[in-house]
């Protein structure tokens, strides 16, 4: 809060140089990405997901041509009962529910089924029950960068704030995501 309390601002791509939270001491406190190291709060330790795990799909070139919908693994759990959902359907993807930003979790899939990585920062019996591609970084082999409406610029972010350098090894680590 700045000016009295009167106004909020948000630095975030620009956190680690500009915020006064980081020249004042309690970086916890910055308006940084709630994953960057420093700030300690993870999204996927409240509630399952990080942003900086997924972001987008069906927008620019980040997944342009995406499910739309969110691909079904569990349709077993207690949310889909009574539903008809069976695994592998499509759930929303006739209104296109499943696009532009989503918050997403490292994953891996073991027996057909999306498991929550060691490393994600899950909470403990978390399932994942659909889950889509996003994509950090727009990539079109028929579009110019300089055309593109996003580019790299939230993947680099990403890498930055969680690697510490946006070098070309840290974006591939970033640029795929889901939600």
């Amino acid at each position: 809060l700045e000016d009295q309390g009167r106004r909020q601002v948000c630095y975030k791509y620009k956190a680690r140089a500009e915020d006064p939270a980081y020249r004042g001491g309690d970086v916890t406190r910055a308006t940084n990405s709630w994953e960057a190291p420093e700030i300690g709060r993870p999204g996927s330790a409240t509630f399952g997901l990080n942003a900086t795990r997924g972001v987008y799909a069906g927008w620019g070139g980040c997944a342009p041509r995406g499910v739309r919908g969110f691909p079904v693994y569990r349709p077993e759990h207690w949310a889909f009962a009574g539903t008809g959902i069976y695994y592998g359907d499509l759930l929303g993807a006739d209104s296109h529910v499943y696009g532009y930003e989503v918050d997403g979790l490292d994953f891996e899939i073991r027996g057909g089924l999306p498991y929550p990585a060691a490393d994600s920062g899950a909470p403990d019996g978390l399932q994942v029950l659909a889950v889509g591609m996003a994509s950090q970084v727009e990539e079109s082999a028929d579009i110019p960068i300089e055309d593109q409406f996003l580019t790299d610029e939230d993947g680099r972010f990403t890498a930055e704030t969680l690697f510490g350098e946006a070098s070309d090894a840290n974006l591939d680590k970033v640029k795929r995501g889901n939600g």
